[in-house]
């Protein structure tokens, strides 16, 4: 959309500086330049303000054929604009006095931030901007070669902060120094936020995933019996009321899909994409923090025994 595209650049650094307070209120105003000296003649915030900004024609062109619309349709553009807005008008005075956030606060290696959106998709568009900005941050150091430090992104449910370019993101955040682990109650719900085949993309892209016990999967076991190959397999049967047994033998799938389901709530199946997977064990929280604690007290015995001498 030219208007909000317009509307977010000339809040940015690049442009006034002046942050989300300005687009707040640039997007309120719909007035349209005054004579015939253009958008570089309006001072005042609003959508031809921005459009200047922006110093592109075709974005400024298409401000311009927005705001010469008919009232009623040029009302129901600003409606959609302003939804996306609702996240940052809804948090704008509360998180006026806090300090803008600066990236570079994740170039530690210890830094995590937390972010809850609630299921109304809400705050939804503040979480995707960030997380656009993290791997696009990724990406600007891959390709100039630069140090980074690699960034995960734990996304519980993933249908709650629908991302645009999940897809892609999964594809290519790997080689970016980024991972992404995303939870759903179903691999069908994706489905319903990006549609049928974008649906089917990220589970075909995702390169691993964890099935837990009671989870309905049926596509996801039957893809790793599938990786499983094919095999001989021997059976038996019995003749009824005799003692005569026949042993016979068939080519076909070495696993079936129900070999591989969790027999418990204490297992699940993990199953790297293009692989049967295998069964791990689910350890309660109180263990995992043993666990946690055993594995950097050993990390740190280990940097301790490599230490050159005289440091």
């Amino acid at each position: 959309m030219a208007p909000l595209t317009c509307l977010l650049y000339a809040a940015s650094p690049q442009a006034t500086g002046r942050g989300m307070d300005w687009t707040l209120q640039a997007s309120e105003n719909v007035d349209t330049a005054a004579g015939s000296g253009g958008y570089q003649i309006v001072t005042a915030p609003g959508w031809a303000h921005a459009a200047a900004w922006s110093q592109d024609h075709l974005l400024q062109a298409r401000v311009r054929s927005v705001l010469d619309m008919e009232p009623k349709q040029r009302d129901s553009v600003k409606m959609t604009m302003t939804k996306v807005l609702t996240a940052w008008l809804l948090t704008a005075r509360r998180d006026r006095p806090h300090p803008g956030l600066d990236l570079s606060f994740f170039d530690d290696p210890a830094a995590t931030l937390y972010l809850l959106t609630p299921v109304d998709w809400t705050v939804a568009a503040q979480a995707i901007v960030l997380m656009d900005q993290l791997i696009n941050r990724q990406r600007t150091k891959v390709a100039q070669w630069e140090e980074f430090t690699r960034i995960g992104l734990f996304l519980d449910e993933i249908t709650n902060t629908p991302i645009p370019r999940l897809p892609q993101y999964l594809a290519e955040s790997r080689g970016l120094g980024c991972s992404i682990c995303f939870a759903a109650q179903a691999g069908s719900q994706p489905d319903a936020v990006y549609g049928p085949l974008q649906g089917k993309a990220i589970r075909d892209v995702t390169p691993a995933s964890l099935v837990f016990y009671g989870s309905h999967e049926r596509d996801v076991m039957e893809s790793a019996a599938f990786w499983a190959g094919k095999t001989t397999r021997s059976h038996q049967s019995y003749a009824a009321g005799l003692d005569d047994k026949t042993t016979g033998r068939q080519f076909g799938n070495a696993l079936e899909a129900t070999e591989l389901l969790p027999r418990n709530t204490s297992e699940a199946r993990l199953i790297p994409r293009g692989q049967p997977g295998q069964m791990v064990e689910l350890i309660d929280f109180d263990e995992f923090v043993i666990y946690l604690d055993e594995l950097r007290g050993a990390r740190v015995c280990a940097a301790r025994d490599y230490e050159p001498a005289g440091m």
